[in-house]
């Protein structure tokens, strides 16, 4: 049935039309230029005319049998006696569907429509989406959020689009032709409006990788792949071409009312170039057309000499863009970087230091990577909730207030299964009433909550609605989107509040949480205004780039001053949190995460770095339960920072993935901070208007860079780069990274430059190498069959991938393989060096599963070898690094990473890809860490940066110290490479009393001694002083290897008590190849592992657990769901705590974690024990609410061993740089002498291990690794004995107990 509909504009069709038209390259004002006559313009391969539309069926007029079918509420309409499908948009509107045959092995692309779009129902309506899903589509929307006309085309997702975005909408009512081009040959997506290009992307992208072989259809006509709103409008003439129309072409589709072009929106041009690179000038300008709709138009530029642009200033360039004249101002600048030190923009916030879902639970995280990074936010599940394993709500908050009395955002709807949220009802009515009930209990729950957590949360009721619940899926109210119709959405969010308030009025609630700032949200503001129910924060997600912070902000800031003036809300700015931010491009990155830093402290908001990988590791920023990766170093220093923030000025402002940076000033500490990163190359940093009544004509400069260590990859602290004394001059301090001063400036790196006055100390800081080199894998020779160089990965035209040096990694080391890649390195001196190979493999991929992680083999000039095994990852491409030690002479080497050994007995077993291996040389004077007082976080203290009576200034460290009274701290985050004893020393330049503590444990004090040997965690240490009764100035922390003076034990799970299913298995990577596990099970079971262990005195002592935890949930989403195992420590029969060991990604991949354990002098019994942890309410369990999806581990993890130490004893004569143990132990009836030698100092050192019973000797035994060697006795019983090792020139002498294995 027909009916009809007015329009301002008429379609109309056109077989061939006169050959005109102006395109991005060519055109003149005020006409169009003819250009060279069209190739012959080929036939469409489908083509929906809408003249003879039957029930569902669309008819194909190409004759290729390609109909399409139609769904939902569309009728065909008479439009001046033309026939046009009207598609209603909206609840029950209609869409056509594609046969896969349109797009099905084609090249390259032209998809072109007559459209009218009626302008209402919201942004992201699709005039077409063509492809497979969310993540391979080529679209083009008349509007996005932003507006604004936008084409898009990905074969990975949002992430990897290539965009054209218009400079508006399209015009409401009006007819025109819309036309997008995919041109392999040209490498570009091009999009024309009525014959005229709009705009042009590159992209590498062809039509036919848009669908996966299970695609059954082409995508759509009026629909998205998303949940976006359906289209409101009508569409006729639709045509696909297999092949890439020309711009002539594509004008010929037109006819002849061919827009034209009438001026230019700008005709100067401001360009910033740095020192001797010639200025990257635009490729085209914005015209205005006569048709009302400004596009972009071709700049021929006149050519620009080197002479130019070869020193600083500015010079004109001039221009024609299609016969009109245009002018560049182009400014040179030496690249810098300025800090305006005499420009407040307002109080340090540290908002950035956010995460969404990045606490699994207590103590996973630790306490010290949440307090060292100042966690200020976590956005997380509703407690109890299935979305995913851990991050319960209510189990985060205690742990993140007592850290940093952070705020915990739940997100209420989390207490759904999936995304979208699958939340149960068979009427939208049946639905939200549900959810009402289960928001309600939540509200209960946080009041059952002590009062002083209760004000560290605030309520989410509603997740991305347009996407969920108000939006137009499955799982939708009422399949109304709320951009389109906002009526329902409104309601439940006054009626929810009203809830919410009504059971807890001091309730902080944020909203209304959408996945990007939609132009609607300004209207939800009005409503919740008129309504009375205005959220306390106002949240939304920023996952494109980091200048769009600074964007939407501010236009938020102004909506809201419009909607609350004339109220009683005028002249307030609400909080914000953008409570997700950041891409896989982006997160682990120093050098890419300091420009997202940088805009969010602009912007004064507080931020949680988004969710993409597994919950728990703070958003890609924690390793393990103690370390950070150089992300999370970076958001340490970030944290550091005081007072308020300056004015930065970038080389190239508002432009992502340049030089980008932050800084602070604290005047009464007298510091400056500056965070940069972002850009390859040299740089000045300048700071200007230096105060000289706070620094004086002279300051001090400490610079440390913070690397990439990879998503997964252990960082030491920030190295150390220099420390400079620098001349004010004129209020100008320069620091120079030229690669003489400084090293050049690593895009993948952040860097911190600390200054204060200059003082009256010295440097003793020394960096931690003399000289490294990095060497990308797909530059490596190879040989063998196999190999393969995959990428490009993640880019800034790509951020759904992850960041991967150099942009490509290497294949080929896998189980069967014969792959040797060769790095040709050239070394400048003798030396023992440290190579690290940056490698992944997944961890739930067939050839893994096996073993695990992946062996290979590591030789030098086909000499050396040595196996080593490569890093898991809970997704392909998730970096980590495997670390040993090479011996090198001075020149050009060969180091070989090879899937066979050089006899042939041993192979690869696996399969794992390489990014690249580093070497460095390491500085001997760096094996003690230096930590500067007047660098660290204090509380209360004074600086002080002359030298105290009495004091020489050769006496004192850095620029100064810090004077604590009584109860002052100041507190150093301290890097330990393995879980294991450290010589600490604290120097002071004016004695008095005060306590050292390390972790919470007091460890010494300082009016006993200076130093002590203390047991560090592996990872993050934090160690405060604090002041006593008697003022005390402190200069400095020192921290150095162990000297062996804390006795160690070590106690094999397998020769421990098993209960129950608790047994031993056999693990090729365990300890002898035997851990234990089975312990635990359901409520009530007996199933435990029990330790006898001995010790000398009284106290708290350190366990280190070396475990496995291999325990995975099958995932919902994107995210891979590990799961952490608790164990139930009971020592001496007394419940002593429960401690959640992370996932280790396999059952034979072994890690370490510290747990204090407080012993009597003598015989003890640790027992560790589990089941699964029962729901908030303490009766209900997770696996019987939610049967089948794993949430709650019921077991504890594999244990290899356990090895216990005192926490601290006085510091004693050295022992040598390893600490030893030694056990005499049985294994199937043997008895056998096991001895461990752990390397504890900063450099590698030999080793030489000797029993009775045999020798073992390595000449390299790296930093926080272990030679370790069981001797068989080769009978049932061994007598008591002694077992002598030498370390680094020092013999000790160890005994060891007899045993009887019969």
């Amino acid at each position: 049935m027909k009916s009809t509909t007015s329009s301002r504009r008429t379609p109309r069709r056109t077989a061939v039309a006169l050959s005109t038209t102006l395109a991005l390259t060519a055109g003149t004002v005020g006409g169009a230029l003819a250009l060279p006559a069209a190739a012959d313009t080929p036939a469409p391969d489908l083509h929906y005319t809408m003249d003879d539309v039957t029930g569902t069926t669309v008819p194909d007029a190409s004759g290729n049998g390609l109909d399409g079918t139609i769904a939902g509420n569309a009728s065909v309409v008479d439009v001046d006696g033309d026939a046009a499908l009207d598609l209603a948009g909206g609840t029950g509107g209609g869409y056509v569907t594609l046969p896969r045959g349109a797009i099905d092995g084609a090249t390259d692309l032209t998809v072109s429509a007559r459209v009218r779009w009626d302008g209402t129902g919201g942004a992201w309506q699709r005039v077409f989406d063509l492809g497979t899903n969310t993540s391979r589509y080529l679209f083009t929307t008349p509007s996005n959020g932003d507006g604004r006309l936008r084409t898009a085309v990905t074969t990975n997702g949002g992430g990897g689009e290539a965009l054209v975005t218009g400079h508006g909408p399209l015009e409401a009512g009006d007819w025109v032709t819309l036309t997008t081009t995919l041109d392999t040959t040209a490498g570009r997506v091009t999009t024309y409006l009525d014959g005229v290009a709009v705009g042009s992307a590159p992209t590498t992208i062809v039509a036919r990788d848009l669908l996966t072989s299970g695609a059954t259809t082409a995508g759509y006509i009026g629909r998205s792949f998303y949940p976006d709103p359906l289209f409101d409008g009508a569409v006729d003439d639709f045509r696909v071409y297999r092949s890439a129309l020309s711009a002539e072409q594509v004008a010929e589709l037109v006819g002849d009312d061919v827009p034209t072009l009438t001026g230019l929106a700008d005709d100067e041009i401001e360009v910033r170039t740095t020192l001797g690179v010639a200025p990257d000038l635009p490729a085209v300008v914005r015209g205005s057309f006569s048709d009302g709709y400004d596009r972009d138009v071709s700049v021929t530029w006149d050519e620009v000499a080197p002479e130019q642009y070869a020193s600083t200033g500015t010079f004109t360039v001039s221009g024609d863009a299609a016969g009109l004249a245009v002018s560049a101002e182009v400014t040179v600048h030496r690249g810098e970087l300025r800090v305006d030190l005499g420009t407040d923009t307002g109080e340090f916030l540290g908002g950035a230091s956010g995460t969404l879902y990045g606490l699994y639970g207590p103590g996973l995280p630790s306490d010290n990577l949440i307090e060292g990074m100042s966690l200020r936010t976590v956005s997380t599940k509703a407690q109890d909730g299935p979305q995913h394993p851990g991050a319960d709500a209510l189990e985060v908050v205690r742990p993140l207030a007592d850290a940093t009395d952070g705020d915990v955002y739940v997100y209420m709807t989390d207490i759904h299964r999936g995304f979208p949220y699958q939340w149960p009802g068979d009427t939208p009515e049946e639905r939200f009433g549900t959810y009402l009930d289960k928001i309600g209990t939540q509200v209960d729950q946080v009041l059952q909550l002590p009062e002083e957590y209760q004000d560290n949360v605030v309520l989410v009721p509603f997740n991305e609605p347009e996407g969920n619940m108000f939006g137009t899926g499955e799982w939708s109210y009422d399949g109304v989107s709320w951009l389109d119709d906002p009526t329902d959405y409104f309601a439940a969010w006054d009626e929810t509040y009203a809830l919410i308030k009504g059971k807890m009025p001091d309730a902080r609630i944020a909203g209304p949480n959408t996945s990007i700032l939609y132009g609607q949200v300004r209207d939800y503001l009005e409503h919740t205004v008129a309504a009375g129910t205005v959220p306390d924060v106002m949240t939304w997600h920023e996952l494109s780039h980091p200048q769009a912070i600074r964007e939407s902000v501010a236009r938020y800031r102004g909506w809201e001053a419009e909607v609350f003036a004339g109220t009683d809300l005028e002249g307030t700015q609400l909080p914000i949190n953008i409570n997700e931010y950041a891409f896989n491009y982006h997160t682990s990155v120093p050098g890419q995460m300091v420009q997202w830093v940088s805009a969010i402290e602009d912007a004064k908001v507080d931020a949680d770095i988004a969710y993409w990988n597994i919950d728990g590791n703070l958003s890609d920023s924690a390793v393990q339960s103690d370390r950070g990766n150089g992300q999370w170093w970076l958001l340490n220093a970030y944290a550091a920072m005081s007072g308020h923030t300056v004015e930065v000025t970038p080389p190239f402002p508002g432009e992502n993935y340049t030089l980008q940076g932050l800084a602070t000033l604290d005047e009464d500490r007298a510091v400056a901070r500056t965070l940069l990163g972002g850009a390859d190359g040299p740089a000045p940093v300048e700071l200007v208007n230096v105060p000289d009544d706070v620094f004086g004509d002279e300051v001090r400069a400490f610079v440390r860079e913070i690397p990439w260590t990879g998503q997964i990859g252990d960082s030491a602290q920030p190295r150390h780069l220099a420390e400079l004394t620098l001349p004010v001059v004129d209020g100008t301090v320069v620091v120079e990274f030229d690669g003489e001063t400084l090293p050049v400036l690593k895009e993948s790196s952040a860097y911190e430059i600390v200054v204060t006055p200059a003082g009256a100390g010295r440097s003793t800081t020394t960096a931690p190498t003399v000289w490294e080199g990095s060497y990308e894998a797909e530059d490596a020779a190879h040989s063998g069959t196999g190999h393969s160089v995959n990428g490009p990965e993640g880019s800034p035209a790509d951020v759904g991938k992850f960041y991967t040096s150099g942009g490509y990694d290497v294949g080929g080391l896998r189980t069967g393989s014969d792959v040797v890649l060769d790095f040709e390195v050239t070394v400048p001196q003798d030396g023992t060096y440290d190579l690290s190979v940056f490698a992944n493999s997944l961890n739930t991929y067939g050839l893994v599963q096996e073993q695990g992680p992946t062996n290979v083999f590591v030789r030098v000039d086909g000499e050396q070898e040595q196996e080593i095994h490569l890093p898991l990852g809970y997704k392909w491409v998730v970096w980590d690094h495997a670390d040993t030690t090479v011996e090198l002479t001075a020149g050009t080497h060969t180091v070989s990473l090879a899937a066979q050994s050089t006899e042939g007995a041993g192979a690869t077993q696996g399969d794992a890809i390489v990014d690249r291996i580093t070497l460095s040389l390491a500085d001997p004077g760096a094996a003690t860490s230096v930590y500067e007082a007047e660098l660290a976080r204090s509380e209360g203290g004074e600086p002080v940066y002359t030298a105290p009576d009495g004091v020489a200034s050769d006496e004192i460290s850095g620029s100064g110290g810090v004077e604590l009274a009584e109860g002052e701290t100041v507190t150093f985050w301290v890097y330990g490479a393995s879980d294991a004893e450290a010589t600490l020393d604290v120097d002071l330049l004016a004695g008095g009393d005060g306590t050292l503590t390390v972790n919470g444990h007091d460890v010494l004090d300082l009016s006993d001694g200076r130093q002590v040997a203390a047991h560090l965690y592996g990872g993050v240490n934090k160690v405060t002083v604090t002041g006593g009764a008697t003022p005390l100035v402190v200069d400095r922390l020192t921290v150095g290897p162990g000297q062996g003076v804390l006795p160690t034990t070590e106690y094999q799970a397998e020769d421990a008590r098993l209960v129950g299913t608790a047994a031993p298995v056999e693990l090729s990577l365990a300890e002898g190849g035997v851990a234990v596990q089975g312990v635990g099970g359901e409520p009530g079971n007996g199933n435990t592992l029990t330790f006898d262990v001995t010790v000398a005195e009284a106290g708290t002592y350190a366990m280190v657990v070396r475990y496995s935890n291999p325990e995975q949930s099958v995932a919902s989403h994107y995210n891979p769901d590990p799961v952490a195992r608790r164990a139930d420590l009971t020592v001496n029969g007394t419940a002593a705590g429960s401690v959640l060991f992370p996932h280790t990604f396999h059952q034979n991949n072994f890690w370490e974690r510290t747990v204090p354990v407080v012993l009597e002098a003598g015989e003890n019994t640790v027992e560790l024990s589990s089941s699964e942890a029962p729901n908030f309410d303490g009766e209900t369990y997770a696996s019987d609410v939610w049967s089948g999806i794993l949430l709650r581990s019921e077991q504890a993890p594999i244990v290899d061993r356990i090895i216990v130490s005192p926490l601290a004893a006085p510091a004693g004569d050295p022992a040598g740089p390893v600490e030893v143990t030694v056990q005499a132990r049985c294994l199937a009836g043997t008895a056998y002498v096991a001895v461990r030698a752990t390397n504890t100092s900063d450099a590698a050192v030999p080793v030489e291990l000797a029993t009775p019973y045999g020798t073992r000797a390595a000449d390299a035994v790296r930093p926080g690794a272990s030679l370790y060697q069981a001797f068989a006795v080769r009978a049932a019983t061994v007598d008591a004995g002694e077992a002598t090792v030498t370390a680094g020139g020092v013999t000790t002498t160890h005994a060891f107990d007899g045993t009887d294995c019969s």
